[in-house]
């Protein structure tokens, strides 16, 4: 008889763990945090011994709702700037023709030139390449 009782809870709590975990979803979804809950989605894959502790799974869930609306944000800036042409850092050709060297393309990537202060300065030839690379400054 007592193992019955144990048996019907245990199922239970199971159906209310899944209907509750979709309600959760779902929830996450109408208030638009798209990024807790694709996050949310990955832990629930998870196997249940790997699943972070509670603390640890609310701290993981708001950095991927920071970082997904920090995206959405870029995205949204880059569409309403209009930009001619797209560019990457990978694009870029470091030479001594061009006067640009690995080691400086990746101090402008590091972005610690805002916190100083400073500006940079882009010359030469107007054209698609130069355009490129103002437009990856204006992504930092």
């Amino acid at each position: 008889m007592l193992k019955a009782i144990n048996d019907n809870n245990l199922r239970s709590e199971i159906k209310y763990g899944i209907m509750n975990t979709q309600a959760t979803l779902e929830q996450m979804q109408q208030l638009r945090l798209e990024g807790m809950a694709r996050s949310y989605e990955s832990i629930l894959a998870l196997p249940s011994h790997q699943h972070p502790e509670a603390h640890q799974m609310l701290a993981q869930l708001i950095q991927q709702e920071k970082d997904w609306k920090q995206v959405k944000r870029t995205r949204m800036y880059l569409r309403l700037s209009k930009l001619r042409y797209s560019a990457s850092l990978e694009e870029i050709k470091c030479s001594k023709n061009r006067n640009l060297t690995k080691a400086q393309l990746a101090q402008f990537a590091d972005c610690s030139y805002l916190d100083r202060a400073e500006n940079i300065l882009i010359s030469g030839a107007t054209g698609p390449r130069l355009s490129g690379v103002a437009r990856l400054t204006e992504l930092w």
